[in-house]
């Protein structure tokens, strides 16, 4: 009766503190970048490898499974899942995940609309107060203030 909804709308707004992709927001204690392709430590194979997973894939799984690898805290090069992928675990008081959807803006004289990502919006300097400020929504897509909090500097304060 539906389509899944996408991940990232099922999740905390936290991210991890992995490598944050250039023209990313500033991170702090109490807020996180997420990118999906940030890597953490999932275990080491029979011949002493250490295999390791990206955030992306993480939040693609169910529940149960992030909140299984978000607890072990075993990390080898890379960092453990909690401490990578921040936003995915939920250990962040407020962040975004760069890949993360919010509503479309219009695309001015078009009467079409645009979908747009977080890490898109981190990077532009056109329009993007008045995408922080709209409360434009749909169904499966919240605002940018919403859905992007770092980028818009709508973090709760403390």
């Amino acid at each position: 009766s539906g389509s899944p909804e996408e991940p990232s709308s099922q999740l905390p707004s936290v991210i991890p503190s992995g490598d944050s992709p250039s023209g990313s927001p500033e991170e702090s204690s109490d807020q996180c970048y997420e990118s999906v392709k940030d890597r953490y430590y999932l275990k080491t194979d029979t011949d002493g490898e250490e295999i390791t997973k990206t955030c992306g894939s993480l939040a693609k799984k169910n529940e149960n499974k992030v909140k299984r690898t978000c607890a072990k805290t075993k990390s080898g090069t890379t960092g453990a899942a909690k401490d990578v992928c921040k936003v995915t675990c939920g250990v962040c008081p407020c962040g975004e995940i760069d890949k993360s959807r919010f509503y479309p803006r219009p695309v001015k004289g078009e009467g079409k609309v645009k979908n747009n990502i977080c890490r898109w919006l981190a990077s532009t300097k056109k329009d993007i107060e008045s995408i922080c400020t709209s409360d434009r929504r749909s169904d499966k897509l919240g605002p940018a203030k919403v859905v992007c909090p770092v980028t818009c500097g709508t973090c709760p304060n403390e």
